[in-house]
């Protein structure tokens, strides 16, 4: 009986020529990357339910949900204005580096009882600021690694953002609550290795490629690219359309499903464990 679509060997061929193709250079970017987009994922889903464990304030649990979406919202223009300027790789791999001191430091205090509600929000918003500046430098860094070629270009994003959307949205915050069912501090010790990892990968790739700074504009301020980008936006309203409602329904998102937490612990009895 003849089989629609190609034949596995075939498939396994053309994958093989995809990942040569866009360059091992690529594949370590998109590797570690991953990596990172996995611990957003994990952190996001373990903060809310350590914040139900320390407090019953709604808002204080629902604010630990959302606060990286309110990062995006406060800085996220000023991160990228600022990725324009610096070397996209040496900002992942530094910023990976901070985002295990922060989560290595936090899961030491879980560990030790010494955690509170102030501490977990200051630490997500550092997280927040962190992927905001790690998020836009990775997509920023694709056009470097990848050859000139519009499909291929095409392709190596595609395949960004689909390990973007799985990490952080997907499979980490699956991984986040079963961790934090083990114990509380478990996530956060996990999410500190996963980034100790991907800043490995990144350094090796930032030294092996040399600087991967833009050209200097003199003359270009920081107000006057975000003025620019703005006006930009204003100006295509279908972008700007899609702009706000994916900003909006993230940020209802984060702090409704946070509030399912505070659900299952009051209305259904649930203990931390069975929450997570």
């Amino acid at each position: 009986m003849p089989v629609d679509g190609p034949a596995p060997q075939e498939r396994d061929r053309r994958r093989w020529r995809t990942r040569r193709d866009l360059g091992g250079d690529f594949g370590r970017l998109w590797g570690a990357a991953n990596v990172s987009y996995l611990g957003d994922g994990v952190w996001a889903a373990a903060l809310p339910l350590l914040a139900a464990s320390l407090t019953t304030n709604a808002t204080l649990v629902g604010l630990s949900g959302s606060v990286g979406s309110l990062a995006w919202l406060s800085v996220g223009l000023i991160s990228g204005t600022l990725v324009d300027r610096w070397d996209r790789l040496r900002v992942m791999w530094i910023v990976d580096c901070c985002r295990l001191l922060l989560l290595g430091g936090l899961a030491l205090a879980v560990a030790a009882g010494h955690a509170d509600i102030a501490l977990l929000l200051v630490v997500g918003l550092l997280l927040g600021v962190g992927q905001t500046l790690f998020d836009t430098s990775s997509q920023a860094t694709v056009p470097l690694l990848v050859p000139p070629d519009g499909q291929k270009l095409e392709k190596a994003n595609g395949r960004l953002s689909l390990g973007q959307t799985t990490g952080e949205q997907l499979v980490g915050p699956s991984v986040g609550g079963f961790l934090f069912g083990i114990a509380a501090a478990v996530p956060l010790a996990v999410d500190a290795v996963s980034f100790a990892v991907s800043a490995v990968v990144l350094r090796g790739l930032a030294r092996r490629r040399g600087p991967t700074a833009p050209p200097r504009q003199p003359g270009r301020s920081i107000r006057r690219d975000i003025a620019e980008g703005l006006g930009w936006l204003r100006r295509q309203p279908t972008v700007l359309a899609l702009a706000a409602t994916v900003g909006v329904t993230n940020l209802g998102y984060m702090a409704s499903s946070t509030m399912l937490v505070l659900y299952a612990k009051r209305e259904l009895g649930l203990s931390s464990g069975e929450t997570a």
